[in-house]
């Protein structure tokens, strides 16, 4: 009689269980950003982040095998956090894109500048940064389909390269715009580039003298 009520007592706490874990990670997690923004990179560590986080070392490590493991988990984390991986399906839509883009950046700025800090360690944003160029690529599709596959490979190098929160940060502390005025700014450049390589997919070409199969060769 004892077994099955067992049973259903470990099935009825396993959503509870898994519900506290993550919540757990996800205060780990905001506390390894602040202690990376506070303290810098260097400054880092399991321990650090469990006393900021008020949980033992040994449920960090239950989480977070290695420092490593941590800063990956992070990145990740602030990646979703950003909506990242939310990039429009075509190159049309950037325009109102972009300003709520970079105007969100804004929003969660800490977030972002964890982000570019974490970024210097061993690189674990490219999966992030290859995703995003697919989705470009994905995005530019209509308008790289007429021109050479370097030309193509610029087009869509140039609209990563504006819609980089790197040029977020450029543009808020350089030139002292909003998130919201420097995503307009994209966006204006990203149509401009869109509309004369729709007008003219030879227009590089003319700019450089040269053509993108010499290039290639």
């Amino acid at each position: 009689m004892n077994e099955p009520n067992k049973g259903a007592t470990r099935t009825y706490n396993s959503p509870l269980r898994a519900e506290q874990m993550e919540q757990t990670r996800e205060r780990i997690l905001e506390a390894a950003a602040e202690q990376l923004l506070e303290e810098g990179l260097e400054e880092l560590s399991l321990p650090r982040a469990a006393q900021r986080a008020r949980v033992s070392v040994p449920t960090i490590y239950r989480h977070f095998s290695t420092k490593e493991a941590l800063m990956q988990e992070l990145t990740d984390w602030v990646d979703r956090k950003l909506k990242l991986s939310e990039v429009p399906e075509s190159i049309d839509e950037f325009t109102e894109y972009m300003p709520r883009f970079f105007a969100y950046l804004d929003e969660n700025e800490p977030l972002v500048r964890a982000r570019l800090l974490s970024r210097v360690h061993r690189q674990i944003h490219q999966d992030t940064r290859r995703r995003r160029d697919k989705l470009v690529e994905k995005a530019m599709e209509d308008v790289t389909a007429r021109l050479d596959p370097l030309d193509a490979r610029r087009a869509c190098a140039v609209v990563r390269v504006l819609m980089n929160s790197g040029a977020w940060e450029m543009m808020r502390v350089n030139w002292n715009l909003t998130g919201e005025q420097a995503g307009e700014a994209v966006a204006w450049a990203i149509r401009i580039l869109v509309d004369e390589l729709r007008r003219n997919p030879n227009s590089m070409k003319e700019i450089t003298g040269h053509s993108s199969s010499e290039k290639e060769e």
